[in-house]
């Protein structure tokens, strides 16, 4: 509950520190109260290293949203933070606990299942609270790791994943074998596995959990950043690495799509783009004087170019990957449409309902709820239109107080359809 009290200070305490120093009163904002506080800040970021089984992450999650927002605020942190500790023991045993809390949480989600934008099946009062599962931890923690990354060097993706934040961030010699950091974990989820969640499933689909899509996503904005290009592409053409992003490719470009109705096809679509992404920078980065970085080519080229054998019995060409996964831009699925419910009967309610209807999908389509996801994409906040289509429908129920129990109740049916709608468009614009 104080970390909750914590994290609804830091949302208000921006806007209260511009008002009263308009009102030229002398106050300061929660993060700089901390950062005059060492001991107090560190033992609220320590809070990151929870065991998630206590309370199944709910502390962890409070405490990792709590590091963003201070590493949000405060580009400068690592550094403040060596300053106050020029021995980083705090930092060292801040990157080790993290990843610790990271690889378990892991696990615990694994148990729970694939996490999508929102599952087509997701209950209506789940949608509306906008419990799904792009809050969960792992999530957060690869958000604060992007985030974080092209802040000013040394930044907290530098310390969490590995860097030598006391030295040169671009001469630091990654070695996750050496030291377990949350790149660690990150390399381990993606190592090919018969257990993994995020490899091939009994269907035969490629699967891919949202921390998969993030993983992936990561480590191209690593490797293209001036400041971590170096050190990771030398680390993903070692060997080990190198199997695991071929074994990931071959399986990407050779194994079908979850269908539009599965859950995991957006976050499946999103992986095979950053490793497309990925494969693409290796082969134009590598050195083929080198031999390991020319082992890297080499695979890379036969996963996406070598043909796939196909059942004989039906006459069909062998299939090549890379054009496998370029039919999906030219075969696009169709926009979602709102279904029509049966009216109750008079008059009144039948109007009524159009009105609610013309006003659901305005608000929809009109920006009103509009919001963005974590890729970037224009898509409706759920929290939002349930909170607006409650209102559409008490004012129009004032408005007409003589319809009977039935339009109320259709009225009811309505809402919560407008919300799957809404949900299942924002799955097609993701996708």
């Amino acid at each position: 509950l104080a970390l909750q009290l914590i994290e609804a200070i830091f949302k208000v305490d921006s806007d209260f520190v511009a008002l009263a120093r308009s009102q030229c009163a002398a106050y300061s904002s929660l993060d700089q109260v901390l950062l005059s506080d060492p001991a107090s800040l560190c033992a609220i970021l320590e809070f990151v290293t929870y065991p998630v089984s206590y309370d199944q992450g709910c502390m962890v999650r409070v405490a990792i949203s709590l590091l963003s927002t201070l590493v949000a605020r405060q580009e400068t942190l690592v550094s403040l933070l060596l300053h106050l500790d020029p021995r980083a023991a705090f930092l060292q045993a801040l990157r080790d606990g993290l990843a610790c809390t990271l690889h378990d949480v892991l696990q615990e989600e694994a148990e729970i299942g694939l996490g999508e934008l929102v599952p087509s099946g997701t209950d209506v009062a789940k949608l509306a609270a906008c419990e799904a599962p792009v809050g969960l931890v792992s999530s957060a923690v690869a958000q604060l790791l992007l985030h974080s990354l092209g802040q000013p060097e040394p930044s907290m993706a530098h310390l969490l994943l590995g860097f030598d934040v006391q030295g040169q961030v671009a001469a630091s010699h990654l070695d996750p074998a050496r030291h377990f950091t949350c790149l660690r974990v990150i390399l381990d989820h993606l190592a090919p596995s018969p257990s993994s969640h995020h490899l091939g499933s009994s269907d035969g689909a490629f699967r891919s959990s949202e921390f998969t899509e993030y993983s992936l996503w990561l480590l191209h904005e690593l490797a293209v950043d001036p400041v971590t290009a170096g050190p990771t592409l030398r680390l993903l053409h070692s060997p080990q690495c190198r199997r695991t992003l071929t074994s990931q490719l071959d399986l990407a470009a050779k194994s079908p799509l979850p269908q539009p109705s599965q859950s995991g096809r957006v976050s499946a679509l999103g992986s095979c783009l950053w490793l497309m992404q990925l494969a693409s920078l290796m082969l134009h980065t590598a050195d083929p004087d080198t031999p390991h970085e020319r082992d890297t080519c080499r695979d890379i080229l036969s996963a996406l170019f070598s043909q796939v054998p196909v059942d004989s019995s039906y006459m069909q060409q062998p299939s090549m990957p890379a054009m496998d996964l370029l039919q999906l831009i030219f075969y696009p699925l169709p926009e979602p449409e709102f279904a029509d419910l049966k009216e109750s009967g008079d008059g009144t309610s039948s109007e009524v309902e159009r009105l609610f209807r013309t006003s659901a999908l305005d608000l929809v389509h009109g920006g009103s709820a509009s919001g963005s996801s974590h890729r970037g994409t224009a898509v409706v906040d759920l929290g939002r239109l349930w909170a607006l289509l409650s209102e559409e429908r008490e004012n129009l129920e004032r408005r007409f107080r003589h319809i009977g129990v039935g339009a109320k109740r259709a009225l009811g049916l309505m809402q919560s359809q407008a919300l799957r709608y809404a949900n299942s468009h924002n799955i097609w614009r993701e996708e």
